[in-house]
């Protein structure tokens, strides 16, 4: 078999690690960046067994302070189950794909100022959060336990 080839229109980039998602209106679901392009975001997500599928923005942020986007308008494209069980059950790892909608022109640019300081070039291997053991690492292929 053949290289798969990117089909996405934006190449996603892998983020690095301490760069986190924030869901609104509400602000339950928090996650840290999976990969990230001007095109949408992915990240994992600890929940209870619920998740909101309403979504009306997401703010972009790295913990150690820096750059933060608030509020860029998206909608959610994929919502899944990763693991259904983590050493604090009943507590579950969620993976949502997230498109970025309606952005005018000053926030692609902070956004692309964002991807260029908070990910890796396109290729590097993704940071895998803890709640996420070894055996899924080697199964997601190109992801690293942090």
């Amino acid at each position: 078999m053949g290289a798969v080839r990117e089909q996405r229109r934006f190449n996603r980039r892998p983020a690095r690690s301490g760069v986190y998602a924030l869901l609104r209106p509400y602000g339950h679901i928090q996650g840290q960046i999976i990969d990230l392009s001007l095109g949408g975001v992915s990240f994992f997500y600890y929940t209870f067994g619920w998740h909101v599928d309403e979504v009306s923005g997401i703010d972009l942020f790295p913990v150690t302070g820096g750059l933060v986007l608030r509020n860029l308008s998206c909608r959610t494209v994929d919502d899944v189950l990763v693991r259904d069980q983590t050493r604090y059950r009943p507590l579950m790892v969620r993976r949502r794909h997230v498109e970025f909608r309606r952005l005018d022109e000053n926030r692609r640019q902070l956004l692309a100022r964002f991807i260029s300081r908070y990910t890796r070039p396109a290729g590097a291997l993704m940071v895998l959060p803890t709640c996420l053991d070894k055996d899924f690492a080697v199964a997601a292929g190109n992801l690293l336990p942090v």
